[in-house]
């Protein structure tokens, strides 16, 4: 190979020999080999060593880019999968008017005429032994007499039969008891009016109504008016007692919270009392599906020609997190459909809710 500017004289000596690399290793020239001669070996080896080099990077050109890649997603934000606004999936219920009710934060979650004053039926009992328990002792006796036995229906009660106040008030609940609810309102009435200043005793019953409508108007509920303890139909065209989907999910969850451990006695699908009087009394709880709810707080079933098929209940769906559903004007067997629909609704959408609030963090 010619140079770009060949010496005209000859150069005989060599190259030394530590200074001679080709590639990073010696290179040991014999005494024969002239300096010119020497330079192009080395240059040719140098432009050699170049393109190996070259070629080495092209070779490894796809790693590296998929190094970097890698590299350069480590320092990225994370692709955040995008969670829709949940919306309740309202099922089709053939209530006439639903709640599906936040108690801690007084939203409505779903509602179907909720505003509108329906017949309450035995859901009225809520209120009536709720009050009972705010006028009498829990401990107190109260005798369940001959003429409380006359109201409809037939609960398994006897005459003259004493109980203790707190004991026949969840009988009352569990089995619905229209007798009981009879006793323990007269025995409240009576104490209530006996309170009075001339302490003269006209109508325990009306006057323990009374209270019940007191109570209720106090606390804003306009929708709701009591005229009977029972929830007893009056005549074919009044109930005996009104109110709204809303109205009640508010009512029953402030009895549920003051007197809790009487509402759990609901959450059972069966239960066994005993009275004072030593009788045993095995009731089943008119709710049907109280053990397929999960952690039920309350509940209490109510049907007459007027209402139809009414349920209220309570349940928790996490801390701080109740939530009272109240269907209203079903039929007798769809009202726990109705209720079943509503409270596995609630559960999807509150875990859909938390979902949503967990990636906006």
């Amino acid at each position: 190979m010619e140079e770009n500017n060949p010496k005209t004289e000859k150069d005989d000596s060599v190259l030394s020999p530590e200074l001679s690399t080709v590639d990073g290793l010696p290179f040991e020239p014999s005494v024969e080999t002239p300096r010119s001669a020497l330079k192009e070996i080395l240059r040719d080896a140098a432009y050699l060593s170049l393109l190996s080099g070259l070629l080495l990077l092209v070779l490894l050109q796809p790693t590296f880019a998929s190094s970097e890649k890698k590299t350069a997603s480590v320092g990225e934000s994370p692709i955040v999968e995008e969670i829709p606004v949940p919306v309740f999936p309202a099922p089709d219920i053939a209530a006439k008017a639903a709640i599906v009710f936040d108690v801690e934060r007084g939203e409505t979650i779903f509602g179907k005429n909720e505003n509108n004053s329906y017949p309450l039926a035995s859901l009225t009992k809520v209120a009536s032994m709720a009050a009972v328990l705010s006028v009498l002792p829990i401990d107190s006796a109260v005798t369940v007499g001959r003429e409380h036995l006359a109201v409809e229906g037939d609960s398994g009660l006897y005459a003259d039969e004493v109980w203790r106040a707190f004991d026949l008030a969840a009988f009352t609940l569990v089995s619905s008891s229209n007798d009981g609810a009879r006793a323990l309102a007269f025995a409240a009435g009576s104490a209530l009016a006996k309170s009075k200043e001339n302490g003269e005793v006209t109508d325990p019953i009306r006057i323990f109504t009374n209270e019940m409508n007191i109570t209720v108007r106090d606390r804003g509920l306009s929708k709701t008016r009591f005229y009977n303890e029972t929830g007893l139909d009056e005549s074919p065209e009044l109930s005996g007692g009104y109110g709204s989907a809303r109205d009640f999910s508010i009512l029953f969850a402030e009895a549920v919270k003051k007197f809790p451990s009487l509402f759990e006695f609901t959450t059972l699908p069966s239960v066994t009392f005993t009275s004072l009087s030593g009788r045993t009394h095995q009731t089943k709880n008119t709710n049907t599906f109280s053990d397929e709810i999960p952690v039920l707080s309350g509940s209490k079933t109510g049907f007459t020609d007027l209402a139809g098929g009414n349920l209220a209940i309570l349940f928790n769906a996490g801390p701080s997190r109740n939530i009272a559903v109240v269907v209203l004007g079903s039929t007798e067997s769809e009202r726990f459909t109705d209720a079943s629909k509503l409270v596995w609704a609630a559960i999807d959408y509150l875990r859909q809710q938390e979902k949503y609030q967990n990636s906006l963090e």
